[in-house]
C-alpha cells in the first residue's frame, strides 16, 4: 500500500470507506458464527429472522449484530487506517493529546446544557414534512426509522445485567468507533481536503448524522457532530468527544431503563420539547458560556500544523 504522503485526502477518504465496507462484511460473518454458536439461529440463511419478534432471544442477538457492526464498519478499519496509510497513528487519531480533568467537566457540563435544547431540535425535526409528492420516500423513511426504534425496544428489553451489556454495545463501542472515523479520521481528511477546520467539522458532522439513516433525527445528529468536532480541536484529544459522546449514549441509556420502570417522572426525559421560552433561552446562554469557555483555553494552535498539513513528500 501506497504512503499517506503519495495520497491525496480525498484519495484516503475512499481508501478508508472501502475498509469499512470490507470490515462490516467480515465481522458480519463472524457474528453469524457467534449467533449460530450461541443461540442455535443461522441468520446467514434468514436475515429476516432479525425483524422477527417470534425469533427466539432476538434482543440478545440484536446486540450481538450490533457490537459486531461497530467494530467491523468504525472501530477496527479506524485502528487500521493509519497503519495501511503508513502514519503515526496516536498523532494521526489525536490520541497522543493530554487529557485534563478540567476539559472532561467542561464538556460534559456542555452536554448537560445541551440536553433541553436537543430535545426541542429533536421535536422541530420530526415534526418536519417532506413535499406531499414524496409519499412514497416519507413511507419508506417512516418504516425504517419504526423498524430501528423497535429493534433499539427489543435490545433494551431486561434487567440490570441488559443495561451493563448495553453500556457496553450501544454506548461505548459506537462512542468510541464512530468519534475514531469522524472526528479522527473524516474530519481532518475533509479539513485537509478544504484547508479549512470548520469546513472538516461541518461536512464531518453532515455524515455523521446521515450514516444513522434517520431522518427524523437528522438536524440535532449534525448538531452533535459539530460539538464533538469543536471539542477535539479545543481540547486537543479525541478522547474528550470519545468520553462525552459516551456520555450521552449512556444518559440515554439510563432514562430509558427508569422510564420503562416508571422511576423516572414523565416530563423529565421531555424537558425542552416543548418550547419552554425561560428554559431554552437559559440553556442557550449557559451553553454559549461553557463553550466560550473552552474556546478561549482552545488547543488548536498546538495541534493546527500536522491537523491541517498533511506529511510532505519524500
Amino acid at each position: 500500500m501506497a504512503r499517506s504522503e503519495h495520497l491525496s485526502p480525498f484519495v484516503q477518504l475512499l481508501v478508508l470507506f472501502a475498509m469499512c465496507i470490507v470490515g462490516m462484511f467480515l465481522l458480519a460473518f463472524l457474528n453469524f458464527l457467534v449467533v449460530d454458536l450461541i443461540y442455535g439461529v443461522n441468520i446467514m440463511d434468514d436475515p429476516g429472522l432479525l425483524n422477527n419478534p417470534e425469533t427466539a432471544d432476538l434482543s440478545g442477538i440484536l446486540r450481538w449484530t450490533m457490537g459486531f457492526q461497530h467494530l467491523g464498519f468504525f472501530i477496527l478499519p479506524a485502528l487500521l487506517f493509519p497503519i495501511i496509510t503508513g502514519q503515526h497513528m496516536r498523532s494521526f487519531l489525536v490520541l497522543d493529546g493530554k487529557l485534563r480533568p478540567m476539559s472532561v467537566v467542561w464538556a460534559i457540563l456542555a452536554m448537560v446544557a445541551y440536553f433541553p435544547l436537543s430535545n426541542f431540535i429533536v421535536e422541530w425535526n420530526a415534526g418536519l414534512q417532506l413535499p406531499a409528492s414524496w409519499e412514497n420516500i416519507t413511507a419508506s423513511i417512516k418504516a425504517m426509522e419504526d423498524s430501528a426504534a423497535w429493534k433499539m425496544e427489543m435490545m433494551q428489553k431486561g434487567g440490570m445485567d441488559t443495561l451493563l451489556f448495553n453500556v457496553l454495545v450501544i454506548a461505548l463501542l459506537p462512542a468510541i468507533g464512530e468519534e475514531l472515523i469522524f472526528r479522527g479520521i473524516v474530519q481532518k481528511l475533509v479539513a485537509r481536503v478544504f484547508k479549512n477546520i470548520h469546513a472538516g467539522i461541518w461536512i464531518s458532522a453532515f455524515f455523521f448524522s446521515l450514516m444513522h439513516f434517520q431522518f427524523y433525527g437528522f438536524v440535532p445528529r449534525v448538531l452533535y457532530g459539530v460539538l464533538f468536532g469543536y471539542l477535539l480541536i479545543w481540547s486537543g484529544t479525541i478522547l474528550i468527544p470519545i468520553i462525552v459522546h459516551f456520555f450521552n449514549n449512556a444518559f440515554a441509556l439510563t432514562l430509558n431503563y427508569m422510564a420503562q420502570r416508571e422511576q423516572m417522572p414523565e416530563w423529565f426525559s421531555s424537558v425542552g420539547s416543548h418550547g419552554e421560552v425561560v428554559l431554552l433561552s437559559v440553556t442557550v446562554l449557559c451553553l454559549t458560556g461553557i463553550l466560550y469557555a473552552m474556546a478561549r483555553s482552545s488547543k488548536w494552535p498546538l495541534i493546527r500544523n500536522h491537523y491541517l498539513v498533511a506529511p510532505e513528500k519524500d
